[in-house]
């Protein structure tokens, strides 16, 4: 009957105007607990995507005796970006190749050292154990694709859209969305082979102690990312997100305010068709591995 109170008020109402953004920042507030949880998360892959497409050349300032960052800094990969992805080539290639290549390989060898298909020769107390270690496996292939999604998801949320709002890097949040997808889906398709490495590596596995040593050895290759990410370089960018966190919040904040207001067009603030397209992928990765995860412990339980 009286409608919308946000649609037909004409002039500004400071009553309103409070409440809308009260209601803007525990909202933000909520949200922003998402991203703080990622951070906690960080992996080797998250630190290169940030750094190479949002770290600014820094110089020393003669008046305060500081090192400070250059300031119109162009949107675009410059010269100083460049030479940090260089430098880490040494650590992120490895990275890159084991998830990509070393675990195909590795899955190929087991499955071509698997002669009968359904042996069922192990005693009952062996075949829980590798029943055990295969739902262990595979339930934490489910875990980590979950966590891999929620931690990308919010770093290709808010980092892009507060330098674009902010710093006007559109080039390098592009950039940044391009490598972080990447990095996604490289996790997701470990995450994958390393459901299926299980069923065929447990299967030629004899013995307890093989069994928990394949079934490690696996996990490692799953969290490369994880593990490669040394002590300083995760201090380095839990420093900078500190010193940007509450900027990013403001930012957010302004930005929904305005736009309940009406007063400006914010570009870039929908999200990236990427985003869609890696949600899709991990609901995907998510049932395929379910059900590899069923199939694969009640397959190791009777044939092995």
């Amino acid at each position: 009957m009286f409608g919308d109170l946000h649609t037909i008020r004409t002039f500004p109402d400071p009553y309103y105007d409070v409440m809308e953004r009260g209601g803007l920042e525990n909202d933000s507030d909520y949200q922003i607990d998402g991203l703080n949880q990622a951070m906690d998360n960080l992996d080797y892959y998250m630190y290169v995507s940030f750094f190479f497409c949002y770290d600014t050349e820094i110089k020393y300032d003669v008046t305060t005796n500081q090192m400070v960052v250059c300031n119109n800094v162009k949107d675009g990969i410059d010269a100083n970006n460049l030479r940090f992805i260089i430098m880490l080539l040494y650590k992120l290639v490895p990275c890159v190749l084991i998830q990509l290549v070393v675990n195909p390989i590795n899955i190929y060898y087991a499955y071509d050292d698997t002669n009968d298909l359904c042996r069922n020769e192990h005693e009952l107390l062996l075949k829980l154990v590798a029943c055990v270690m295969t739902l262990f496996m595979t339930v934490g292939s489910i875990s980590t694709i979950q966590t891999e999604l929620n931690k990308y998801m919010e770093c290709i949320i808010w980092f892009p859209d507060y330098y674009r709002n902010v710093h006007k890097f559109n080039k390098r949040s592009r950039v940044f969305v391009k490598m972080m997808c990447f990095f996604l889906c490289l996790n997701l398709y470990s995450s994958i082979l390393t459901t299926i490495g299980t069923l065929f590596i447990i299967y030629n596995s004899n013995g307890v102690l093989e069994i928990v040593l394949n079934t490690m050895a696996l996990k490692f290759i799953d969290e490369i990312d994880n593990i490669s990410l040394s002590k300083e370089e995760e201090t380095r960018f839990t420093c900078f997100y500190d010193k940007i966190k509450d900027d990013i919040q403001t930012t957010r904040i302004e930005r929904g305010y305005d736009e309940l207001k009406g007063i400006r067009e914010i570009k870039h603030a929908g999200l990236p068709c990427a985003l869609i397209t890696m949600m899709m992928c991990t609901m995907v990765t998510g049932w395929l591995t379910f059900v590899i995860t069923i199939s694969s412990t009640t397959y190791i339980g009777i044939c092995y």
